[in-house]
């Protein structure tokens, strides 16, 4: 039986792009991209033009790729019909495990649209893993293994949030997924991907948003501006040293570094 498409949340970062590349140009199967718009983050409108970068680059070297990427659903992230249970339910999630607002609004978009095997690239180093971690089991997808929430689980908050998804990257690290892609030759395709919430007017990345931090902690600070490393060096500084050795120069130092771009 031919199997149906690939349904990938793909927003042109490292994880989801990862996912594309593999299971269009590794596997040979279509793949159903989903992509949400958060108007709060000023990162939308460069994730979008990249995805369209790498697919129109895609098209044009690998030409049975336009055959398997279909067109993107976009979704206005404040469209999403309400959903009182799932949000409370994240809300008690969040206090003891940190996780962001994107798996609240994903959720209630899964649940508003019939939605279900969505593949969400949660990968080994992201909060949510370790959040969800003790409830995914293993799953069988034809001969390879996904993870999926363990239904056994369904009467706690996690499993109303996470119900909804595949997770194909679940034992990897960016790490690994780069070793792939130079394995197969893609590895020029990963770094044009994108990661930073707060791009500078530059369009580079700045350095001390939280992807850019968890970018440089995992490994690819190679792909981060060295004057934007610099930035996450001297926030690092100011958290990790001023702020437990002086807290009032630190209170200063922080209204400075932020009037000045250097510290969030």
């Amino acid at each position: 039986m031919k199997k149906k498409p690939v349904k990938l949340l793909w927003t042109g970062g490292w994880d989801s792009t990862f996912r594309l590349l593999h299971v269009t140009i590794g596997e040979g199967r279509i793949v159903q991209p989903f992509y949400l718009i958060d108007r709060q983050r000023r990162s939308a409108g460069q994730e979008i033009r990249v995805m369209e970068q790498i697919k129109d680059r895609l098209f044009s070297e690998y030409h049975q790729v336009s055959q398997l990427i279909l067109p993107t659903i976009y979704t206005e992230v404040n469209h999403i019909q309400q959903n009182d249970t799932i949000t409370e339910a994240y809300q008690r999630v969040k206090v003891h495990s940190g996780i962001g607002e994107q798996y609240e609004w994903l959720a209630r978009w899964c649940a508003r649209h019939g939605l279900e095997d969505i593949e969400l690239c949660i990968h080994r180093d992201d909060k949510a893993h370790r959040a969800i971690k003790p409830y995914i089991a293993e799953s069988n997808d034809g001969d390879k293994v996904t993870y999926v929430f363990d239904s056994a689980f369904n009467t706690i908050d996690e499993f109303l949030l996470f119900r909804y998804f595949r997770f194909p990257s679940f034992d990897m690290s960016k790490l690994d997924m780069k070793r792939i892609m130079i394995l197969q030759g893609l590895e020029s395709y990963m770094d044009m991907t994108w990661f930073c919430y707060s791009p500078t007017s530059a369009a580079t990345p700045c350095g001390i948003c939280n992807p850019c931090v968890y970018t440089i902690e995992e490994g690819l600070g190679y792909r981060i501006p060295l004057f934007s490393r610099g930035k996450y060096y001297m926030q690092q500084f100011f958290v990790g040293t001023v702020k437990r050795r002086s807290p009032f120069f630190y209170s200063v130092g922080r209204i400075i570094a932020r009037a000045a771009g250097w510290v969030r």
